[in-house]
């Protein structure tokens, strides 16, 4: 049971999987920004290398060299009776990480599967190793990559977390748009929900109001079938 999340919100589910006994695999794949890694693993707890790392060695054929030191227990767990191991994006031993990022992007460096799929193969790897009872994703906020990879790709429980403002509905417009000639529309919609996030601490009934309407007119617009009148 794979799900997509956001750093913040991703961190304090963890914490209360883990506090009612749950395994948590989490995978920072926010590579720009990536703040679960700091958060869950301070450095003398980090693991030698990250999923950069991994994606290095994958385009030279060796990422079993680095997948046993990819991951580590968060302390945040260590009193729960269920515990969050954590890929983090680098690892104390990533060295200089913006040439190691841009070369997980280069396509020229990938290999012949394509991102997604690689994306597949690592968390897959990880997981058969782990056996953990649920895996979180956090993600590259926007239109990425690493997000569409995980959305489309690993039939990932997703939520889309969101503010109630014109951009953000713009945005995730284009998103939906493009997701409306997915082969797999039917299912991947089913595994769609939007998240209210930064709510004020006033005007909140009018406020969820208009943010459910707009969600509503997001799906109906974007990514619902056309039916008849009356069907």
């Amino acid at each position: 049971y794979t799900t997509l999340f956001r750093s913040p919100a991703l961190i304090i589910w963890a914490w209360h999987l883990a506090k009612i006994g749950k395994r948590v695999l989490v995978f920072d794949l926010d590579l720009e920004s990536p703040g679960a890694s700091s958060t869950l693993l301070p450095n003398e707890v980090l693991p030698d290398f990250g999923i950069v790392d991994w994606f290095v060695e994958d385009t030279v054929g060796q990422s079993e060299m680095v997948e046993k030191e990819i991951r580590a227990k968060s302390p945040l767990a260590s009193t729960l009776p269920g515990e969050i191991v954590v890929v983090p994006a680098f690892g104390s031993k990533t060295g200089d990480y913006m040439p190691k990022l841009a070369r997980c992007y280069n396509p020229e460096a990938s290999s012949s599967e394509g991102w997604g799929l690689r994306l597949e193969r690592l968390v897959a790897r990880i997981e058969e190793i782990e056996d953990p009872d649920i895996v979180i994703l956090d993600s590259r906020a926007g239109i990425h990559d690493i997000a569409a990879a995980a959305v489309t790709r690993m039939d990932a429980q997703t939520f889309l977390f969101a503010v109630e403002s014109r951009q953000t509905w713009q945005a995730y417009a284009f998103l939906f748009k493009s997701w409306k000639d997915h082969p797999q529309v039917r299912s991947l919609r089913e595994r769609l929900q939007i998240v209210a996030s930064m709510v004020p601490e006033t005007g909140r009934e009018e406020y969820f109001k208009r943010f459910r309407d707009r969600s509503w007119d997001l799906f109906r617009d974007h990514l619902y079938d056309e039916e008849a009148p009356g069907a």
